[in-house]
């Protein structure tokens, strides 16, 4: 801009000089009118230029803002096997549970920083409400606030637990669901909150077994995305409400 503007004051010197010189000549006064008019023309065309710069100017510091910003994508949540013998530091019997984590992507070239994720799941006889996924009612949740996720690098949210009995209770007429948001700042100055959501509908949890019908291995979960909830920024119905959660909460 500094350069755009240079440009623009030497423009008005160049019209003041030559208004000027214009006085001294032996043409009259037709002569400074006319040449009043020609500088005048060269004010609107350098006055052209200067707008067609800062134009240039935003259009690449949008292209460099969509391209550097951090972009944070939902990765499918993995699931482990993890035996335990003591609990909050006391011996238990051995204990298996199945260990559900989601994990967070930041794609982007800059940090993101201001970061809240919750990560949360439940069996429910119907799709998920807006209340339940925002991590307001009864269902299995937890948050993370950090302070920022590197370029290039991958935040693991909240671990989910649930012994690996349990797996086998579930009522095969609701869903399980596992879902999560979280909500960050880019680096850059005077820009929006961002929001990612991701909801998972598990629709059948399966196994493999061995030549005795015993389980082998961790269980297989298969389904497919919820109704709503996939998806980023102002694209999210509820960005409003998860935009305005302060990131200390």
């Amino acid at each position: 801009y500094i350069e755009v503007a240079t440009l623009f004051e030497h423009a008005r010197v160049d019209q003041f000089d030559e208004c000027r010189h214009a006085g001294k000549t032996d043409g009259g006064e037709e002569q400074i009118v006319g040449r009043t008019e020609r500088s005048q023309l060269n004010v609107e065309d350098y006055h052209g230029q200067l707008t067609q710069m800062i134009d240039s100017n935003k259009l690449n510091g949008e292209a460099l803002y969509s391209v550097q910003r951090a972009f944070i994508s939902s990765q499918k949540y993995t699931t482990e096997l993890a035996t335990y013998t003591t609990i909050n530091g006391k011996p238990v019997k051995p204990i298996t549970y199945i260990e559900v984590t989601a994990h967070w992507e930041n794609v982007g070239s800059t940090p993101a920083i201001g970061v809240l994720t919750i990560f949360g799941s439940g069996q429910l006889n119907h799709e998920i409400t807006e209340e339940e996924f925002l991590g307001k009612t009864t269902l299995t949740g937890k948050s993370l606030s950090t302070s920022a996720i590197p370029p290039k690098a991958t935040l693991d949210s909240a671990t989910l637990r649930q012994p690996l009995d349990w797996f086998s209770q579930i009522d095969p007429a609701q869903h399980w669901f596992y879902f999560g948001w979280l909500r960050y700042r880019d680096t850059f100055p005077n820009t929006k909150i961002h929001v990612t959501e991701f909801c998972w509908r598990v629709e059948e949890i399966s196994w493999k077994v061995d030549s005795n019908g015993k389980h082998v291995g961790k269980p297989h979960f298969s389904g497919g995305t919820c109704d709503q909830h996939n998806c980023v920024d102002e694209f999210c119905d509820d960005y409003s409400k998860i935009a305005s959660i302060p990131a200390s909460n």
